[in-house]
């Protein structure tokens, strides 16, 4: 396997500034294909963002005091789970034709043009320019492409979206839970399928 090298976003952003936007365009063609993919292809990013929190099955399911979601939190396994977890979106977004070397970059939020300039506008702008055509920045926001559904019941599902949905808008992560076929209750309680999130992504 060939050896990958991940850079920091902060650099793409100044080669595509200097005329070279190869590699900021590719990674934006990546994100945005996988983020069009049907919500039960193994490679859409509903699909992937599902596996970081819910189903909360077996031990986990009901009991606060046992976390039963796929991802590791608050344990030794946290670097290892996640570093796997990245690694897959990784490869989702080289399944996207014309981006089969694209990777991950990283953001360092405490460097000095960080900590002078703020977010990176990769991730910020509303719109990016993709071969000459405008598209939703895939950096900046999502839209559900299916329902989600709650393990626990119909009041507690609504304002666990809710709760979702501010700290959202506070840039806080928001877990995409498992993605399935939609409901009635679904239907009646705050499906957001189709709605968009403006904001940083988890």
């Amino acid at each position: 396997m060939a050896l990958r090298i991940r850079r920091s976003l902060l650099d793409i952003q100044a080669d595509h500034d200097a005329g070279n936007a190869t590699e900021l365009d590719n990674l934006m063609r990546a994100w945005h294909g996988i983020k069009q993919l049907p919500p039960m292809d193994p490679n859409s990013f509903f699909m992937i963002g599902g596996y970081h929190g819910e189903p909360f099955r077996g031990a986990g399911w009901g009991s606060a005091s046992y976390w039963g979601g796929y991802c590791n939190h608050g344990n030794v396994l946290f670097p290892t789970w996640h570093r796997a977890y990245l690694l897959r979106i990784e490869d989702a977004l080289r399944s996207i034709e014309g981006c089969a070397d694209v990777t991950l970059p990283f953001w360092d939020e405490t460097s000095p043009d960080s900590l002078e300039k703020g977010i990176p506008w990769a991730l910020t702008r509303k719109d990016y320019a993709l071969d000459g055509v405008i598209i939703p920045n895939p950096l900046r926001s999502f839209m559900f492409m299916g329902y989600l559904r709650s393990a626990y019941g119909l009041g507690d599902h609504c304002a666990q979206r809710r709760r979702s949905h501010r700290a959202f808008r506070r840039g806080q992560h928001l877990h995409v839970v498992e993605a399935t076929v939609p409901s009635k209750m679904d239907k009646r309680c705050c499906g957001i399928a189709g709605r968009k999130w403006d904001g940083p992504l988890a």
